[in-house]
């Protein structure tokens, strides 16, 4: 019996050790992608004729449809997804019959090793991609077990791609070395679904108190006229930090982003979330900034943007707006841009350092705190305008400008580096 006991003894070290050491391969020292470029102005022009033109919620229910992606249509989409996962950068490669996909997990902190590197190779299937080789760091995943695993690291992830839902439309995915195609059948209720599936019931709760205090602070203020932005973000971000006191300050941050952004810009919760037609709704006001509704709306949307995807894809899409009003609109506006660089950098530190929001929030916030003095800057300039005086985006006289704006941005304590 005790011969017996030591064996049981040794093999359960034995596993132990094992699995210590599956896990000392699995984390790495360094990233197996690297940091991908600036998001470029024809990206997010690209993305969005990209999504427009193949809006899925345009496809009557039950009718087949093919989406064909080129190689920088499925780097700009997989790069926008992973920012949405914890620290990620993504590169997927696609052969004929075959995508090589790898991504690098920031776990900045993990003892065992900060990069979390998955490499996956999937091929052409009839319904979802099938996964043929995967390593997870240096180890080496059975094909059996793949599927398995990869369902495993994205729940871990936090991933909010509807799997199951992708399951069930997608009729084949096939791959060449220039472009992959897509043919599903879009689902009965799939739009309502899909938003049901990417909000968390945390989260659900967590947008129902935000909206609850914008409503009593609507409410509280009385009257008709504007109000300025700080009236309603100071107490919004307030209560957010009353809440997320030994809990999560990044996920509330973000709450009352999505929820001031949508009233500010005139857009219904109602229309994103099923269950807010429940919820008290908020009386319409016209909120500013620096006295202006337009720079309430070029803040709000930028920070909202940068907390859930990163600064680079903030400013991006605001450099892609400013172009489309320069052509079609009221202009290119420098005043419009510091708006956007102030909103990318109130929605980074509100996600990334939410202690610091929290401590100014603590010695008063106005809104020389949050956003420079814009008077001076050139706007409302029409694209010969702007080529006349700046050249192009990127050129010297435009990277002046931007300085400018820049300088002017670092000079408030709560965007210093």
């Amino acid at each position: 019996m005790s011969r017996l006991l030591r064996l049981l003894a040794i093999a359960a070290l034995v596993a132990i050790g094992a699995g210590v050491g599956v896990l000392l391969l699995a984390f790495q020292k360094t990233p197996l992608v690297a940091t991908p470029g600036a998001v470029s102005v024809e990206d997010v022009q690209r993305a969005r004729a990209l999504m427009a033109q193949h809006d899925p919620r345009r496809v009557p229910d039950g009718v087949a449809n093919v989406v064909v992606l080129t190689q920088q249509d499925v780097t700009l989409l997989t790069q926008y997804a992973a920012s949405r996962w914890r620290r990620a950068v993504t590169r997927v490669t696609l052969r004929e019959g075959h995508a090589d996909v790898q991504a690098s997990i920031d776990l900045d902190g993990n003892l065992l090793g900060r990069w979390l590197n998955v490499a996956a190779t999937v091929s052409n299937a009839e319904g979802m991609p099938d996964v043929q080789q995967l390593h997870v760091g240096r180890v080496p995943v059975p094909a059996f077990a793949a599927h398995w695993v990869m369902d495993l690291l994205l729940a871990r992830l936090g991933s909010d791609v509807p799997v199951s839902l992708a399951q069930e439309m997608l009729d084949a995915v096939a791959f060449t070395p220039t472009s992959v195609r897509i043919a599903y059948t879009w689902q009965k209720d799939a739009t309502n679904r899909v938003r049901d599936m990417l909000i968390s019931p945390a989260d659900l709760e967590r947008l129902r108190v935000a909206n609850d205090d914008l409503a009593r602070l609507i409410r509280a203020q009385g009257g008709t006229g504007p109000l300025p932005l700080v009236t309603l973000l100071v107490p919004m971000f307030e209560g957010a930090a009353e809440r997320s006191a030994g809990g999560d300050a990044v996920a509330e941050h973000r709450a009352v982003l999505a929820t001031l952004t949508l009233y500010v810009t005139g857009r219904s919760l109602r229309r994103w979330v099923r269950r807010a037609s429940s919820w008290p709704r908020v009386p319409p006001r016209v909120v500013t900034l620096a006295g202006r509704e337009d720079l309430a709306k070029h803040f709000l949307v930028s920070a909202l943007v940068s907390s859930q995807n990163g600064g680079t894809l903030a400013d991006a899409v605001g450099r892609t707006k400013e172009i489309e009003d320069s052509q079609f609109g009221s202009g290119f506006s420098f005043v419009d841009l510091a708006a956007d660089r102030a909103g990318t950098l109130f929605g980074e530190v509100a996600t990334r350092s939410p202690s610091r929001v929290q401590a100014a929030l603590a010695t008063g916030l106005s809104e020389a705190d949050i956003m420079p003095s814009v008077a001076d800057l050139p706007e409302s300039m029409t694209a010969a305008q702007f080529a006349e005086r700046f050249g192009a985006i990127g050129a010297p006289r435009y990277a002046v400008m931007m300085q400018r704006i820049e300088s002017r941005l670092a000079a408030l304590p709560l965007y210093r580096p």
